[in-house]
């Protein structure tokens, strides 16, 4: 056999491999629907956000037409489906902001989604309070819904929200064993590959 004729078949096949390796670890996408809802306007501002598996991610609400003075939630719209590799991985938030000004939380990670495939995420939520990260003191009921309020005590004029968080363990224990994450194995397969056609080049050498 040609030499060169093998190397290109390696080349080739090496290709081959590394894509059918990234292919199976890449998440399938997902835009993920953030939304907000308080009084007296008691619609929903949306905003959404574009997931594709692990990473850092940025969200922020723009509120300032809403004119709400009690607020309902801040969270991702629980009725809406993630692809299966989604379930069970984890958000955590790094940084949550009210006008610009941060507000430690209770808790900083949950589930992202849950077992039935919907969204879990929450920052608050009036009606889940059990799951609620911003702590207790930052929320005052008024009637049936929240005032959010500041270090002080002091009612907020919320004009905007914004949340910067990491994803992790999307795909779960099934993108350990079908597509490692650093890539070793396509090296490893690729130097077995190289392994036989040396070999297949001796031997075709030999025959000559």
């Amino acid at each position: 056999m040609n030499f060169k004729k093998i190397i290109a078949a390696v080349a080739a096949s090496a290709i081959m491999l590394s894509t059918m390796a990234f292919s199976a670890s890449a998440a399938e996408p997902v835009s993920m629907i953030m939304y907000a809802k308080g009084d007296p306007s008691w619609v929903d501002v949306i905003t959404t956000v574009d997931l594709n598996g692990d990473g850092d991610y940025s969200v922020t609400l723009d509120v300032s037409e809403d004119g709400s003075n009690e607020w309902g939630y801040f969270m991702a719209d629980y009725t809406q489906s993630a692809p299966e590799e989604y379930k069970g991985a984890t958000v955590t938030v790094k940084s949550f902001k009210i006008n610009g000004v941060e507000y430690p939380l209770a808790k900083d990670s949950m589930t992202l989604v849950g077992d039935d495939g919907t969204f879990m995420f929450q920052i608050f939520n009036v009606w889940n309070e059990a799951n609620n990260m911003l702590p207790a003191e930052n929320l005052k009921m008024v009637g049936q819904l929240y005032g959010l309020l500041d270090a002080d005590g002091n009612k907020i004029k919320v004009e905007n929200f914004s949340c910067d968080f990491t994803v992790s363990g999307v795909g779960g224990a099934a993108a350990a064993t079908t597509a490692p994450a650093t890539g070793n194995v396509p090296v490893i397969v690729l130097g077995s590959v190289m392994a036989l056609a040396v070999i297949g080049a001796v031997a075709s050498r030999k025959r000559k």
